[in-house]
């Protein structure tokens, strides 16, 4: 007997079955699975906060990974041990940007507290309502950036000396240059304070010359933030992922198809058992979110990438050049340097025709010359 998403033996309450087909609404387990190790960091570091000893954490993974799950999870954790918890989210925008909206976003409660600004001098006062104008009083048009930055942080300190604080910015491969440079300002002064900043991001969107890599790379070279890097789920939580959601232990083989497609990437694990198809195919909305992300890139990036999709996980970049027609798609570098590009792939059939395409956007060059002009 076949087992699979679709299989009367294990349809979950609410689902629409009929004889023929079955169709599945999206899905989602409703506990927190896995991340143990990861939770008992995030725990340290709030426990070190509590002790004066502020830290920023970098939690980094790709799209669908969990990163906003266990935010929420954290921010739930924080709040019932009495720690003040602000949350900011980047967002995408077509065209310009939004100076200060994560962090206009996540200090607005705090910000339009009267009380919280009582201590600071009148410039300071006056740079906040630029951003955070109180009702009653005239709107300050501009600010001063060096006083917007140290009134910022003098509420956040004041806000820290009355409890722990955790400032939650998610999302920051989005991140406005402004708010990077604000959370700089904020993580290098608050080394003594009860606060902890936490942001997320996809590491695989930090081209050349965004605006947050100055900012990790400085925190990384200082050793003073904590990194954490999420990977896909293990089998076995995977497994536990999938028990959550059907309610039963579905058998190894199918948990062994999910698991070798999805990688462990959570997201994933929910949208292939959510699928009604057993073959090669994707969900309809897995399908799109992944070329979604292909179409942003150039029309050379395309070609590398569909040909890594065909070659495999790891080939010398003499061979992908070759077979891409891009000679000249990495960089020059002396002899005895060569790339090693990684690329998860996967096929999938769209209409009848093989469509080819990498299910990670994580090609990865390892560049380890100095000076290298290839492209991340």
């Amino acid at each position: 007997m076949a087992f699979w998403p679709g299989s009367a033996a294990w349809i979950p309450a609410g689902v629409c079955a009929s004889v023929s087909t079955v169709v599945i609404r999206r899905i989602s387990s409703p506990v927190f699975v896995g991340r143990r190790s990861e939770l008992a960091a995030l725990d340290a570091v709030l426990a070190r906060a509590g002790n004066g000893n502020g830290s920023p954490v970098l939690v980094e993974g790709e799209a669908g990974i969990g990163k906003s799950r266990l935010m929420a999870l954290l921010e739930s954790r924080g709040r019932a041990a009495g720690v003040a918890v602000l949350v900011g989210e980047c967002l995408p925008l077509a065209e310009g940007e939004l100076a200060f909206a994560p962090i206009v976003a996540a200090l607005r409660s705090v910000m339009l507290d009267r009380e919280m600004r009582a201590g600071l001098e009148p410039p300071l006062r006056a740079a906040l309502g630029a951003l955070w104008p109180l009702k009653g009083s005239e709107r300050c048009r501009s600010a001063d950036r060096e006083q917007l930055f140290e009134a910022v942080y003098r509420v956040l300190a004041g806000l820290a000396a009355r409890q722990p604080v955790l400032l939650i910015i998610e999302d920051v491969q989005w991140v406005d240059p402004s708010s990077s440079d604000l959370l700089s300002f904020v993580v290098h002064n608050a080394r003594r304070d009860r606060l902890v900043v936490v942001a997320t991001y996809r590491p695989d969107e930090l081209h050349r010359g965004h605006p947050l890599r100055p900012f990790v790379a400085e925190l990384e070279r200082s050793g003073q933030a904590e990194r954490l890097e999420l990977g896909g789920l293990d089998r076995a939580d995977v497994t536990e992922l999938i028990r959550s959601i059907t309610g039963r232990q579905l058998p190894g083989v199918m948990i062994d198809a999910i698991f070798a497609r999805s990688e462990g990437n959570p997201f994933f694990v929910e949208e292939l058992l959510a699928s009604t198809s057993c073959g090669e195919g994707l969900p309809g909305s897995l399908r799109e979110a992944l070329l979604l992300r292909v179409a942003g890139l150039s029309a050379p990036t395309q070609a590398v990438l569909k040909a890594a999709a065909v070659i495999g996980r790891s080939v010398d970049h003499r061979l992908l050049a070759s077979v891409a027609g891009a000679p000249n798609a990495f960089c020059s570098r002396p002899s005895g340097r060569r790339p090693s590009i990684t690329c998860s792939s996967r096929r999938a059939t769209s209409t009848g025709s093989a469509m080819l395409f990498c299910e990670r956007r994580s090609m990865r060059t390892h560049c380890p010359g100095s000076g290298c002009g290839c492209t991340d």
